[in-house]
């Protein structure tokens, strides 16, 4: 983890990098240390640390426990089934309605490049989640690169974790659970 700044000084913003990004902005008078365990800030000296805001794509919350399952599915469909990388792939997928499933990442900059994905798959009435990480998006596809979004054509040997997925995702943009649709 990195800080960017240009001059640290009373009223200065900076913001900490990780590997897939931006992460905190920080305005501080003054920041000697900044310790970031799990989602916890500890800082030493006088900061006000805050979470960067979702992107405006990022139409509902989706739980860390089904983000790490369609992980797994894409992981495992990679392998036995079918999976579509990148954003180009995706949209193709989408509007030839074949996907079965998309995820999209939501540290995706510019944002303009997937903001275009949930719309399409409202149109084609197909399944959407957003994962916070396209570092972790580009590994479950197996690349080692970032992935701004992957489509799963057909999910192989993970086809019963594919539907339990993409059933969580409806009852989510339902409002049956943690989402907003």
């Amino acid at each position: 983890m990195t800080a960017a700044s240009n001059d640290i000084g009373p009223g200065t913003l900076f913001t900490l990098y990780s590997l897939s990004g931006p992460i905190w902005t920080v305005g501080a008078s003054f920041c000697a240390e900044t310790f970031i365990k799990g989602s916890q800030v500890f800082t030493l000296g006088k900061c006000a640390v805050k979470r960067m805001p979702k992107s405006f794509y990022v139409k509902f919350e989706i739980p860390k426990e089904l983000a790490d399952k369609a992980l797994q599915v894409v992981q495992v469909a990679k392998d036995s089934g079918k999976v579509r990388k990148g954003t180009n792939e995706s949209t193709k997928a989408i509007e030839r309605a074949v996907a079965k499933l998309v995820l999209i990442a939501e540290d995706v900059d510019p944002p303009q490049v997937v903001a275009h994905l949930p719309i399409l798959c409202d149109e084609r009435k197909i399944p959407f989640l957003f994962v916070p990480s396209k570092l972790d998006l580009g590994r479950a596809a197996g690349i080692d690169v970032g992935c701004a979004a992957v489509s799963v054509l057909d999910g192989g040997e993970a086809s019963k974790a594919l539907k339990e997925v993409t059933d969580a995702t409806q009852q989510i943009r339902k409002g049956g659970a943690k989402g907003q649709a």
